[in-house]
């Protein structure tokens, strides 16, 4: 007669039986989807009430309510995703209404809800988010020289040797923190240091450019540091 002990029956009951995943791994709740949706939780939960919300809701209870994850990504624009070999991505989606305008896969979730983020703001705005506080003068200035290596190369040359002229103190700050009494202060020491006038007004021309040429890109969000001072030499 053998004789089979209860704890061998639980043990070779959870090896062969695989692992249940727990309900979060596949809902969200209200609050995490109308964060992920980007709207106020008691807007959902008005819409969903109603009837009217974009994404179904599964009641738990009279009062609670559960969104599935696979919904609110395809909603939201992110989808995660599998190559062939098993290696998974995620995909964004950016749409303006109905209409997809931009489409990008991305290796973290991180860098794929960060570029959401950034073409959401693209469309609702029609300008880029603000430059992070790590984008030096110096950064903008190394762009906006590359941006014009086509360009005469007399002007290219004059602008990298105004812009290396430069104290290494602004050149290192932030792009954000550069305002007009900045670029006064630094023309009138040119003066000061006895520069012609016509040198100091090509330096202001050159850092004028510069401005307006992080104005066209989208990465200067102040007013125009140059040509907003009237008091500049």
């Amino acid at each position: 007669m053998t004789i089979i002990r209860v704890t061998d029956l639980q043990l070779e009951d959870e090896q062969d039986t695989p692992a249940i995943q727990p309900l979060e791994c596949f809902f969200y709740s209200e609050a995490e989807a109308a964060a992920r949706l980007g709207i106020r939780r008691i807007t959902l939960r008005t819409l969903a009430l109603a009837g009217h919300a974009s994404v179904e809701p599964i009641a738990m209870t009279a009062h609670r309510r559960v969104y599935r994850r696979v919904d609110i990504h395809r909603l939201a624009g992110i989808e995660l995703r599998k190559t062939r070999v098993a290696q998974t991505y995620y995909l964004v989606r950016v749409k303006s209404g109905r209409l997809l305008v931009a489409t990008k896969a991305s290796d973290t979730k991180r860098e794929a809800e960060a570029w959401e983020r950034t073409q959401k703001h693209l469309l609702d705005t029609g300008r880029p988010l603000p430059p992070k506080r790590s984008f030096t003068l110096s950064a903008m200035g190394s762009m906006s020289l590359a941006a014009r290596e086509a360009g005469n190369p007399h002007t290219v040359d004059t602008d990298r040797n105004n812009l290396a002229a430069l104290p290494e103190s602004p050149l290192r700050r932030p792009l954000a923190s550069i305002h007009a009494r900045d670029i006064r202060e630094h023309l009138l020491a040119k003066l000061r240091a006895s520069k012609k006038p016509s040198t100091v007004a090509r330096s202001k021309t050159t850092l004028s450019a510069l401005f307006t040429y992080a104005a066209d890109q989208g990465l200067l969000h102040r007013p125009h540091p140059v040509k907003t001072d009237a008091h500049n030499p």
